[in-house]
């Protein structure tokens, strides 16, 4: 896939993946093609981290930044049980973004492909999504994301 050339990259995939008006922004194929991607990126980074353990000696050049898993989380959820639910996994190495959003807006993230999770009022899971819900306790400690 080419970087530079977004219309050889639509070409390709046989469909329009970015809307031209200024901001650019992408198409439902634009984000599904830029989630796919964030997601393939960390699938590499974690083989690589895996083939490091079995050749220590050996350095992979992964960056950091390709770790990084981004969710959208309300200001409440940080302020209780998220922090120390997602510790576990900072503390594992991979890199966390959190993005503080009312947690009736968070989906719109999810949505647009920016983040690969979300704590949301949404009832419903978006398509290929699953839906975990918590009703006045604490739904995940830090061994759900070990």
């Amino acid at each position: 896939m080419s970087t530079y050339d977004p219309d050889a990259l639509e070409v390709q995939v046989g469909t329009v993946l970015i809307v031209r008006t200024r901001p650019l922004k992408p198409t439902t194929a634009g984000r599904l093609l830029l989630k796919h991607a964030m997601q393939m990126r960390l699938l590499r980074a974690d083989l690589e981290r895996d083939l490091k353990d079995l050749a220590p000696g050996v350095s992979s050049g992964a960056a950091h930044d390709e770790e990084r898993i981004s969710i959208a989380i309300n200001a409440d959820s940080i302020a209780t049980w998220a922090l120390p639910a997602l510790g576990a996994l900072a503390r594992e190495g991979l890199g966390l973004e959190v993005i503080t959003d009312d947690q009736d807006f968070t989906i719109e993230w999810l949505r647009e492909g920016k983040v690969l999770g979300c704590v949301t009022t949404l009832r419903q899971a978006l398509r290929r999504c699953r839906l975990g819900r918590q009703r006045g306790a604490r739904a995940a400690g830090a061994r759900t994301f070990a």
